[in-house]
């Protein structure tokens, strides 16, 4: 007969809020060029917690927040200016963009 043990970890913990957040005269640009290194940056997220003795492969570091997160977030851009630019290099000053304003900008989001 044999007997073995069943190690289970710790569940991950459940963020429960109800946030609002508003921001007035916000500046965005973006540049398809910065993604890369937005993706690397996003991969050091795992760091900041321990290692799972779980071998299965690790959830993306978004799908893991919408696990963990659960409420309601109201996002409300008040004066918005942005500027999405398509040049291949995010020193270029090329002339192919698209301006964005806006006086005031709503986004809700939800998970409950």
């Amino acid at each position: 007969k044999r007997l073995g043990k069943l190690r289970r970890g710790l569940d991950p913990p459940k963020l429960m809020g109800d946030f609002r957040i508003d921001l007035y005269g916000a500046h965005v640009d973006w540049n398809h060029a910065v993604f890369p290194a937005f993706i690397d940056f996003t991969r050091q997220f795992v760091r900041f917690g321990p290692d799972s003795k779980d071998p299965s492969s690790k959830p993306v570091w978004f799908d893991m927040i919408r696990v963990v997160m659960h409420g309601r977030c109201a996002i409300t851009i008040h004066d918005l200016d942005a500027r999405f630019d398509a040049a291949v290099t995010p020193y270029s000053s090329s002339e192919h963009y698209v301006d964005i304003r806006a006086d005031k900008l709503s986004l809700e989001l939800s998970r409950l």
